[in-house]
């Protein structure tokens, strides 16, 4: 099975590094021709009998009506598994020659401690599969509404739950409404998208559940400033 590349922001590293984040979710591609309103019938039959592959269960409590055969034809990009290598802001700091041409011999990482937040990194799309520094093996994956998040998974995610401020300290179920509203501003941020884009348009999305596999170099401290390359 092919090895993948899948990219976090640095702030999602540093919670890699400590051992908290252990689920991503991703848009669908072409979500919003999946979700329509057909009949009642095909999402019941899709609910009860899956969409026809192994790798991954589709439930949720509000995906809505779906056209039966555009999610037949929904594939997963990953497979339960699959090895994924990450892919991080960074930037080449020394070169030496190797096989003939000039090659990048060691890495900053923008997730590291060293960090300064006005530093020019290079977009992790660019990112060398040699210089990534952690892989992931996927354990589970499914579909469901963005909204449908639960606590559990909220933290599964490794975001930052105790740095959301509340007014609801004696109301758990208050208090964690303030969480989930921080954590749908956290994804509508990282699809550079404005805060309220999460919960207005709640797109169906891809949760992979997954463990470390292996990291290379010293584990980045999860107090770094989430400011430097996040």
């Amino acid at each position: 099975m092919n090895e993948k590349p899948i990219i976090f922001s640095s702030e999602m590293v540093r919670a890699i590094f400590a051992g908290k984040k252990k689920q991503t979710r991703r848009v669908v591609k072409g979500w919003e021709s999946i979700i329509e309103h057909v009949e009642p019938c095909y999402h019941l039959l899709i609910r009860q009998h899956g969409v026809g592959s192994e790798n991954f269960t589709l439930y949720s409590g509000s995906l809505g009506w779906i056209n039966a055969e555009e999610i037949t034809r929904l594939k997963s990009p990953w497979k339960v598994g699959q090895r994924l290598w990450v892919r991080e802001k960074c930037q080449p700091t020394d070169f030496a020659m190797i096989d003939g041409a000039i090659q990048p011999r060691s890495y900053l990482y923008a997730a590291d401690e060293m960090c300064e937040s006005d530093y020019r990194w290079d977009s992790p799309l660019f990112m060398r599969k040699e210089a990534s520094r952690i892989k992931l093996e996927v354990t589970n994956i499914r579909l469901e509404r963005l909204t449908d998040i639960s606590a559990s998974d909220i933290i599964s995610e490794g975001f930052d739950v105790d740095s959301v401020e509340s007014d609801c300290v004696d109301d758990p179920w208050g208090h964690w409404w303030h969480v989930e509203q921080a954590f749908f501003r956290h994804v509508s941020r990282v699809n550079h998208q404005h805060d309220d884009w999460a919960t207005e348009t709640n797109p169906l999305v891809w949760v992979i559940d997954f463990e470390t596999v292996s990291i290379k170099g010293n584990a980045v401290k999860s107090s770094v400033n989430a400011d430097c390359g996040a």
